[in-house]
């Protein structure tokens, strides 16, 4: 009896993923997997795609900035998760004209990558993604929360309908999908080739060191023309 839902969902799946230019987004998550340990795929509802008819975005999570509850290796499991971002505080206060001069511009919660170069906050702050669920009627709902301190932007419970009833997804899972290298166990990440190989490429730097130290000492003159 699936069988023709299987055969349309065959012909609508490469489809979304052609227009999401998954391609380039798999390739990117792969590489921060062999480096990282771990490729996260935050797949969500676009409102806003399609001229305002909306479709599903597919896009790659940084790890560095997701958070869920610890010890869960199912991610699904966890009682929330939060996804923290830097936003411009000029333009979020033009969406959201009532939150003039309340917006708190700390972001040293905000995990940084080193870089070469200096990477200026000023201007900035964090606004946080809150997914959690909760059991009604003995269904679990997937509710959302955007929030930038303590200024709540969206939130799926203050909405009226479906959306305070049902929650975010029908489906009542986080839109994350974790694909680990190698994995952990009592956790949903992994580790990758850096970690694998870090240990042996620290003792390869010292041996080349010493050779070459080696090296220095053995070509200097032992004797002297007088």
């Amino acid at each position: 009896g699936d069988k023709q839902e299987a055969k349309t969902l065959s012909s609508i799946v490469p489809v979304i993923l052609e227009q999401n230019k998954f391609e380039a987004t798999y390739s990117d998550a792969s590489w921060y997997k062999l480096k990282n340990g771990t490729g996260v795929y935050g797949i969500f509802w676009d409102k806003d795609k399609l001229n305002g008819l909306g479709d599903i975005s597919i896009t790659e999570v940084d790890l560095l900035n997701l958070f869920w509850e610890p010890g869960k290796k199912d991610i699904q499991k966890s009682r929330n998760i939060f996804y923290l971002e830097l936003a411009d505080v000029d333009l979020l206060e033009q969406q959201y004209p009532e939150l003039k001069g309340k917006i708190s511009t700390d972001t040293s919660e905000l995990k940084k990558y080193v870089y070469d170069d200096t990477v200026r906050t000023d201007g900035k702050c964090i606004v946080v993604d809150w997914y959690y669920k909760k059991i009604v009627n003995g269904e679990v709902k997937l509710h959302f929360c955007k929030f930038c301190g303590d200024n709540i932007l969206y939130a799926t419970e203050n909405e009226e309908g479906d959306l305070s009833e049902n929650g975010l997804y029908n489906h009542g899972k986080y839109p994350f999908v974790f694909d680990p290298l190698f994995k952990e166990e009592g956790q949903p990440t992994g580790f990758g080739y850096v970690d694998v190989c870090k240990d042996a490429q620290e003792s390869i730097d010292r041996l080349n060191n010493d050779i070459e130290i080696n090296a220095r000492w053995g070509a200097r003159p032992r004797w002297f023309i007088r």
